[in-house]
């Protein structure tokens, strides 16, 4: 079962993407192009420390983060899609598997 736990949304001012989770807070970003990337099945990496990759169904956009606060989370991919192109006023959820 996935549990909604924060949402990426756009940072107009540093041109990329905040990860941010319920109670942490951010924990970390990712720039648009890698967005854009990950969304054709590639990789990239969230500052300051982790990782994103798209699913191996194309649905999920897969975010590792190695922290206290951090862990394994997925956002729709259509959701990080429509955010990418409506830059900035669409946001989208991040999911936690429990």
């Amino acid at each position: 079962m996935y549990v909604k736990v924060g949402r990426l949304k756009p940072d107009q001012v540093r041109n990329c993407i905040r990860v941010i989770i319920d109670g942490p807070g951010e924990i970390g970003t990712i720039s648009r192009e890698v967005a854009d990337h990950v969304l054709h099945r590639g990789s990239g990496e969230i500052l300051p420390d982790g990782s994103v990759e798209s699913s191996d169904s194309g649905n999920g956009f897969v975010i590792e983060i190695p922290s206290e606060d951090g862990g394994r989370f997925v956002a729709v991919s259509r959701q990080v899609w429509n955010m990418l192109h409506s830059w900035p006023v669409k946001k989208a959820a991040v999911f936690e598997e429990r």
